[in-house]
């Protein structure tokens, strides 16, 4: 007999979700907000170097995809967001919808790196076997 123990650090709490949108996001949403970075699909592992791209066209990218976001984020949240845009808070919207989506964005040395959450889950398991 075995029972496996999975950590819990990376489940998104739902009492966030309600405050932050109306409508849970899909996967649709997450490659609009993708697309503005020039990245096609995600996976494990994808590096993003923001350095490397054109903030400007970010920017106007996340500008076009307002009405879309504005559907799902809660009309306070997506306005202050939208109040004074940057590229700080493109990256947090990015962040909030790959969370929803099971995945994490972390920086490390400037570097920004999407990570599948069920694959850390599983990777972090602890396996206890009994004889």
């Amino acid at each position: 007999m075995s029972i496996i123990i999975l950590k819990k650090k990376y489940i998104y709490n739902n009492n966030m979700k309600q405050q932050i949108f109306r409508i849970l996001p899909d996967l649709h949403t997450l490659l609009l907000i993708l697309s503005c970075f020039n990245i096609k699909n995600i996976k494990h592992d994808i590096v993003l170097d923001i350095s490397k791209l054109d903030n400007c066209e970010i920017l106007s990218s996340f500008n076009k995809i307002y009405d879309k976001l504005s559907q799902k984020y809660r009309k306070s949240v997506i306005n202050k967001i939208y109040e004074k845009l940057t590229i700080q808070k493109c990256i947090t919207i990015l962040k909030q919808n790959l969370k929803i989506n099971n995945y994490k964005l972390i920086k490390i040395n400037k570097l920004y790196y999407f990570k599948d959450i069920e694959y850390l889950m599983k990777k972090n398991q602890i396996t206890i076997v009994f004889d």
